[in-house]
């Protein structure tokens, strides 16, 4: 129980934030507020095969820009 209560401080401490509040706030809103903190878009860059196992979806993946054009078709 120490080890977590250090780890959240060390969280804290490098996020300026509480752990309630980062854990309560939807990934998507964070990613946001990061975003334009920022003042740039998250990228989440790929190393496979150097790296990790990689994405079993790498060939799969559409970028936002992609989604969004695909959701703005569809709401018409």
């Amino acid at each position: 129980m120490v080890a977590v209560t250090a780890f959240e401080r060390a969280v804290e401490m490098a996020s300026g934030e509480s752990v309630a509040s980062l854990r309560d706030m939807p990934i998507d809103e964070r990613r946001k507020i990061v975003e334009e903190k920022c003042k740039r878009r998250m990228s989440f860059p790929s190393f496979f095969p150097f790296i990790g196992r990689g994405s079993v979806l790498r060939d799969c993946t559409i970028s936002r820009e992609e989604i969004e054009a695909q959701l703005d078709e569809l709401l018409k």
